[in-house]
C-alpha cells in the first residue's frame, strides 16, 4: 500500500540588514633611528716580518699531576732505653750501649724493682736566667722508676758529646721538678779517656752534663751561731793577738843576747871587791 510522507514547511530565515560599524586601530607614528656615521679605521700595512716577530707561540701546557691520597705515618722519635730487674742483694749495672747508666750497689734498695734509663727526645730547657751560663754538653738522661730513693747512694755515668771549653767544667745536673730548674750535683767526676762524668745520688730523676762555669776558690767558712760582736772580735782579736805574740818573742831574744854581758859586770865587781878586801887583810897584819 502507498504511504503519504509528511512534507515539510520551508522556514524563512531572517537576514541581517544592518551593518556592523568595526573600531578601526589609529595609526603610530614611529621615530625613526638617526643615521651614525661610524669612522672607519685606516688600512694598516702589516708585513710578513712583523707579524712574525708579534705572533708568540702558546707553551705547553703540563700535564696535572695528580697526587693519590697517603696517610701519613705518626713520626716516632728513636729513643735509646734499656730496663733491667734489678735484685737489692746484688750490685747491678743498667747501663745504655754508650757506656751510660747507673751502678747499684748491693743493699741500696728496700727490694727488687725493675730500673730504666731511657734517653730524653725532648729534654726540658735551662731558664732564661742561666741559659747564658751553662750548656748541655750530653744528653740527658731519665732513671726510672720515678720517685726511687736509695739508702746509700748509687752512682750515675753518663757521656758526653762536647768537651768543656776553656775556662769551663763539665759537671751533672739534676733537674728540680718543683722549681722546673737544673740543679748542680757535687762530686762530678770527668773521666776524659772514657768521655764520662759520675757522680753519686740518692734518687732518681733526670740528668744532663751541663758546661758551666769553674767553682769559687775555697774560703774559710764562717762559724755558725755566733754573735756579730764575736766575729768582730775574732776579726780584730786573732791579728792583735798574732801581734803580741811576735813583740814578745822579740823581747825575748833581745834578753837572750844582753845576758852575758851583764854576767861579766857582775863578775867583775864581785873580783875588785874580793881584791879591797885581801889589801884590807894585808894592812892589819
Amino acid at each position: 500500500p502507498t504511504v503519504a510522507l509528511p512534507t515539510t514547511t520551508p522556514v524563512a530565515l531572517p537576514t541581517t540588514t544592518t551593518p556592523v560599524a568595526v573600531p578601526t586601530t589609529p595609526t603610530v607614528a614611529v621615530p625613526t633611528t638617526p643615521t651614525v656615521a661610524v669612522p672607519t679605521t685606516p688600512a694598516v700595512a702589516v708585513t710578513t716580518a712583523a707579524v712574525a716577530a708579534t705572533v708568540v707561540t702558546p707553551a705547553a701546557t703540563p700535564a696535572p699531576i695528580v697526587y693519590a691520597p697517603t696517610v701519613s705515618p705518626p713520626v716516632v722519635v728513636p729513643q735509646a732505653t734499656t730496663t733491667t730487674m734489678v735484685d737489692a742483694t746484688i750490685e747491678t749495672a743498667v747501663l745504655l750501649s754508650s757506656g751510660a747508666g747507673v751502678v747499684i750497689p748491693a743493699g741500696s734498695l728496700m727490694g727488687n724493682i725493675a730500673v730504666s734509663v731511657t734517653e730524653v727526645a725532648d729534654p726540658p730547657a735551662v731558664p732564661a736566667a742561666k741559659a747564658a751560663e751553662m750548656t748541655l754538653s750530653s744528653k740527658v738522661l731519665y732513671f726510672g722508676p720515678t720517685g726511687t730513693t736509695f739508702t746509700t747512694p748509687v752512682k750515675l755515668v753518663l757521656s758526653y758529646t762536647t768537651p768543656a771549653s776553656a775556662g769551663l767544667r763539665l759537671a751533672v745536673h739534676r733537674y728540680n721538678t718543683v722549681t722546673l730548674d737544673w740543679d748542680e750535683k757535687p762530686g762530678s767526676k770527668v773521666d776524659a779517656a772514657t768521655s764520662t762524668v759520675s757522680v753519686e745520688t740518692n734518687s732518681f730523676s733526670s740528668y744532663g752534663i751541663f758546661a758551666v762555669a769553674p767553682l769559687p776558690q775555697e774560703t774559710t767558712p764562717r762559724p755558725e751561731g755566733l754573735p756579730q760582736w764575736a766575729l768582730l772580735a775574732l776579726t780584730i782579736g786573732v791579728p792583735l793577738v798574732a801581734l803580741l805574740l811576735i813583740v814578745l818573742a822579740i823581747f825575748a831574744l833581745l834578753r837572750c843576747c844582753a845576758s852575758p854581758q851583764t854576767d861579766s859586770k857582775v863578775d867583775t865587781s864581785h873580783d875588785a871587791a874580793g881584791q879591797l878586801a885581801s889589801r884590807a887583810g894585808m894592812h892589819q897584819v
